[in-house]
């Protein structure tokens, strides 16, 4: 009794198989599951069998081209972007390049102006100990720096010559 219900079981479970089997028309089958070609016609037209051979040829061709196509452009895209990352690098490196130098004019700059506001303040307090007025070597000496203040040296040292002459003429 066993045996039986099994065998029952399978044979409803391969009624909708050999149904869908003979209802779908495999390759070169027409609509009525007989062999044919493409017309339907037992053997088929050798030149339509031809021509849609030739189609998808073409078709295939197509999408040949097609993909090539896709993978030049991607490998254009790839190089472009390649270009791009080393352009980038290299302004990095140039804005590394130039922010180096920036801080060092920055830092020579401002040792300029100490050293400008330093031989500044030593004229002055020259000027002042020797009485003399400074209306004018100041604005010299703060503009040009080391020169105005060797230029006002000398005219010191001449200055101090001449004092000195007639004083020890004098004597």
């Amino acid at each position: 009794m066993r045996t039986f219900v099994c065998t029952i079981v399978l044979a409803a479970m391969m009624i909708p198989v050999v149904a869908w089997a003979q209802q779908e028309p495999g390759p070169n089958k027409g609509p009525d599951g007989n062999p044919s070609g493409p017309g339907g016609q037992p053997g088929g037209d050798p030149a339509k069998a031809m021509a849609e051979l030739q189609r998808k040829q073409m078709e295939l061709e197509i999408q040949v081209r097609r993909d090539d196509l896709q993978l030049q452009q991607e490998r254009h895209e790839l190089e472009m972007k390649k270009h791009r990352a080393e352009l980038d690098r290299w302004r990095r490196q140039a804005d590394d390049r130039r922010d180096g130098p920036k801080g060092l004019l920055v830092l020579m700059l401002l040792g300029c102006l100490v050293s400008h506001i330093l031989l500044t303040v030593w004229v002055c307090m020259d000027m002042r100990a020797k009485g003399i007025g400074r209306t004018l070597w100041v604005p010299i000496v703060l503009l040009t720096g080391l020169g105005g203040a060797i230029l006002y040296a000398i005219v010191r040292v001449a200055d101090t010559r001449d004092q000195a002459a007639p004083a020890a003429k004098a004597k």
